[in-house]
Parts: C-alpha cells; structure tokens; sequence
C-alpha cells in the first residue's frame, strides 16, 4: 500500500538523519568540556543542531510508522516544546493526557498544514478528548486562501501538490486509510482541523 511506503520511508529517512546529528551534538558536548565551545559562531552551531533534532523528532512521528504505540503526555509535549524554540509559532498540548501515535501522527501533520495559516506567527494547539483530536491554529495576521486547502478536501488530494505542502496530500490520505474523517473548520482567529476518534 502506498500508505505504509509513505511512513516506512519517512522512518528510514528520519533514522539515517539522527545518528549523524546526534553525533555532533556529542562533538559539541565534548569542545564544550575542554573550553572550545565558546563564542557566537559556537552558540549558532549548537542552535542549528538543536533545532535539526527537534524537527527530525518531529518528522519521524508525521512521516514515520506509527507502530500501534502510544505516546505519553511528556513526550508529546518534549517535542512540541523543542519545536517552539527559536519559531515565531508556539506549539501546545495541554493537560496531562497521552495519546496514541496514530493520533498523534494525524495531529502533527494538522500542526504542518495549520502553520501555513499563520505564516507570521502565533499559536497552535492541540488538544484530545474523546470524540478526537482538535488543532487549533491562532495568529494576528491568518492567510487561508492556499489552494492546497481546497485540494485537500477534494477526491484528488494529489492534484496542485508540491513538496512544500506535500503534507496536504499525506493529511487526508493516512486519515481515510485509517478510517479517521477530519473537518477544516473557520475560525474568525484562525482555522481549526477536528479529526475523528
């Protein structure tokens, strides 16, 4: 199915990525024991490194296999809060509540298709409960008007996509391979993806 070649190589793509970053940050680590990792062009370094893993950590639960796995509320909100790190978008899930990586995965991709909604910024929550998952994206200044928003909820999702909001074609397709329904609602702040449990 193309839905299982989709995450197995976002898996394979994510897992060659984080050996190498995570080995310089070890190199940092180490420069940083003998006196080495000082100075601005150090501290910019170890920022790049910092949000390369947060993004691969991310991408790995969007892209990757889900597994049948949960998550708990910490590492949930870990990678969030790594991710609003040096972002002009502030990432939430609140409360203390975990929830299953499938879930998860259908909420970050949301997260990714919501961020084009506040392109100068603002605040994206996401927030469980029985019936689903709601990710809310809220900002000053909201753009709505991307085609990919109407390609999504079409029946050809694949049409007017391109790698830059390649996760408006993958969104919808997970979602109804799972037999998860999602419905874009307008908000007079922002926009909201509701996904069904």
């Amino acid at each position: 199915m193309k839905e299982d070649l989709i995450a197995l190589l976002g898996s394979r793509i994510c897992h060659d990525l984080i050996s190498p970053i995570g080995a310089i940050n070890n190199g940092l680590e180490l420069l940083a024991l003998n006196g080495a990792a000082q100075g601005p062009e150090m501290a910019l370094i170890a920022q790049s490194v910092e949000n390369a893993s947060a993004r691969l950590r991310f991408f790995r639960i969007a892209f990757g296999n889900p597994g049948g796995q949960n998550m708990t509320p910490i590492d949930i909100i870990t990678i969030l809060d790594d991710m609003s790190r040096g972002s002009r978008t502030s990432f939430h899930w609140p409360g203390n509540q975990g929830a299953s990586r499938e879930t998860v995965q259908l909420g970050f991709l949301a997260l990714m298709c919501l961020e084009e909604v506040i392109p100068y910024g603002g605040q994206i929550t996401l927030t469980p409960d029985p019936e689903g998952l709601s990710v809310v994206a809220r900002g000053e200044r909201t753009n709505k008007t991307a085609e990919a928003w109407e390609t999504m909820q079409s029946d050809r999702p694949e049409a007017n996509i391109s790698s830059s909001n390649i996760q408006f074609y993958i969104l919808p397709t997970i979602a109804n391979f799972r037999g998860r329904g999602f419905q874009v609602v307008d908000r007079p702040d922002g926009l909201e993806i509701f996904i069904t449990a």
